[in-house]
C-alpha cells in the first residue's frame, strides 16, 4: 500500500490565540502534503507515514499569534504473537516546527505509545492496554481496562487513566487527575 495526499483543511481542534486580554479559539486553515506507506512482513503489518503542513499555530514569547511549518510522522508495527487473538500495535511518533525562534510552543515533539488487546477466558474477557510514553520530555499516559463480553451485545468494563509528566506536556497537564471509570457499553 502508497498513499499521497494534497489538501486545503481547517484544523478541526482548536488554537486559542490572546487577542485583547482574553483567549479566543483559532481553527488555521492550511495546505498540507503527505504520504503513507504500509507492507506485510515477518508476520506483522509495517506502516509509515509523514505529513507536512504549511501553517501550523504557534505562540511566540510576547504572547502573539503565529504560524510556521511543521513535519509530522509517524511509523508502527501491528502484530498476533504466536498467531493468537492477542493484538499489539506500537508507534513511534514526531511532530516538528520549522522556523521557531522564541515560541512558548514545544518545536519538537518524540513519543512511544501503543496498544495491546488480550481476550481471555475462552473469550468473554478482555484485557486492553494503551499508553503513550514522551521520549523528548517525560510525558506518560496509561489506560489499563477489563472487559467481561460474554453478554453480547452488552459489555460491562473497569478502566483507569493515569496521567503524569511534565508541565508543558499533556501527561503533566492532566497530573493528579488519575480517574477509575465503571461502565456498560452496548452495540447494537
Amino acid at each position: 500500500d502508497f498513499g499521497l495526499t494534497l489538501g486545503e483543511t481547517r484544523s478541526p481542534i482548536p488554537y486559542f490565540k490572546l487577542v485583547d486580554g482574553e483567549f479566543r479559539a483559532e481553527y488555521q486553515r492550511s495546505w498540507f502534503g503527505g504520504f503513507d506507506a504500509a507492507l506485510e512482513a515477518l508476520d506483522a503489518t509495517w506502516r509509515f507515514e509523514a505529513v507536512y503542513n504549511r501553517r501550523t499555530p504557534v505562540t511566540r514569547v510576547d504572547t502573539t499569534y503565529d504560524t510556521v511549518p511543521a513535519w509530522g510522522w509517524g511509523a508502527g508495527v501491528e502484530f498476533h504473537p504466536g498467531d493468537g487473538d492477542t493484538r499489539i500495535n506500537l508507534q513511534l511518533a514526531g511532530v516538528d516546527l520549522m522556523d521557531t525562534p522564541r515560541i512558548m510552543d514545544r518545536n519538537h515533539v518524540l513519543n512511544f505509545n501503543g496498544a495491546v488487546s488480550m481476550p481471555f477466558a475462552h473469550n468473554r474477557w478482555q484485557a486492553d492496554l494503551r499508553f503513550f510514553v514522551g521520549l523528548d520530555e517525560s510525558d506518560t499516559y496509561l489506560n489499563p481496562k477489563v472487559c467481561f463480553v460474554g453478554w453480547e451485545p452488552h459489555e460491562l468494563y473497569m478502566s483507569v487513566h493515569w496521567f503524569d509528566g511534565e508541565g508543558t506536556t499533556l501527561g503533566g497537564f492532566y497530573k493528579d487527575n488519575a480517574m477509575l471509570n465503571f461502565g456498560w457499553r452496548a452495540t447494537f
